[in-house]
């Protein structure tokens, strides 16, 4: 997200469908695992060392992008939950 300095021109270079899709293929390191934010690998390790047995959220939480004017289907959202279930299990499995 180089050159991206403040919300608004986020918000305006991810309203394009193939911004995000390129954000999404960015999102995995060469080895093919998926990329989070820095701060969930602690957060699950203090989870693990306090035994919590309980559930974790993951929030599509930015605006679904449009293409050709049309907000996109379920299937953006569906694979937005796929990345984050694949990341979060990695940690919980680590």
């Amino acid at each position: 997200m180089e050159g991206l300095n403040t919300l608004q021109e986020a918000i305006i270079h991810f309203a394009d469908y193939d911004n995000c899709h390129a954000l999404m293929i960015q999102l995995r390191w060469p080895d093919g695992k998926v990329k989070g934010e820095a701060f969930y690998p602690p957060f699950v390790s203090a989870m693990r060392e306090i035994s919590y047995q309980g559930y974790l959220g993951y929030e599509l939480c930015h605006p679904l992008p449009k293409v050709s004017g049309q907000t996109v289907g379920i299937e953006y959202a569906d694979q937005c939950a796929q990345l984050a279930q694949e990341f979060m299990r990695g940690l919980i499995n680590a």
